[in-house]
């Protein structure tokens, strides 16, 4: 796999970024990567569910229209409210050009999980069997919430996008023997809090 996102570099950034006075909303986050697949590929990757579930989740729904649903379940055994993105619904669909979609917070960011974020995510072919996907997070508030949201996504998208680019290129990934470093741990509320160097 090539063009793998550093986890370690972004985790500092998310540190040093975190700073940003409570006042300020948080600066969108953007996360570029090429992979291996035609953008018909990489399109249906991110726009069906059967592409969703090979790199973002167990489980997924998507109704392809504006306004359709957008769920991602990276717990799907969990009470509802609990298993991951739920109620989320698509805000644009283009096919093979971008796909944006609300977004909310982890369920311990319960100020931010209330509210809605959206997440565009866009398709350029740079070559023959090979596209650029940019994923940008905005819409963020100024509430402290944001920014420990903001630094939890740093983290969390960063693996999202790598294990695409594994879907990409390997195949689906397995969810009940993951590779290794395909997936996210969640920084605890405490550690967030640190990370952005205030507390509520």
């Amino acid at each position: 796999m090539a063009n793998l996102v550093s986890l370690v570099s972004i985790f500092f950034a998310a540190l040093i970024g975190g700073a940003a006075m409570a006042t300020e909303a948080p600066a969108p986050i953007t996360y570029t990567i090429e992979v291996p697949a035609s953008i018909d590929e990489a399109w249906s990757l991110w726009s069906t569910k059967d592409g969703l579930q090979t790199f973002f989740a167990p489980y997924a729904e998507i109704e392809p229209e504006t306004l359709g649903a957008f769920e991602i379940w990276f717990f799907p055994d969990e009470e509802p409210g609990q298993r991951g993105a739920e109620g989320m619904r698509v805000l644009a669909f283009e096919p093979n050009d971008r796909l944006v979609f609300t977004w909310n917070a982890p369920p311990h960011l319960p100020h931010a999980r209330a509210q809605m974020a959206a997440v565009e995510v866009t398709f350029d072919e740079v070559a023959e069997g090979t596209t650029r996907v940019t994923l940008t997070h905005s819409l963020f508030g100024r509430h402290n919430e944001w920014h420990m949201t903001r630094v939890y996504f740093e983290g969390a998208w960063a693996v999202v996008m790598n294990r695409f680019a594994y879907a990409a290129d390997v195949g689906p990934v397995d969810w009940q023997n993951p590779p290794e470093g395909l997936m996210y741990i969640s920084p605890s509320r405490a550690e967030l809090d640190e990370a952005v160097g205030r507390s509520d």
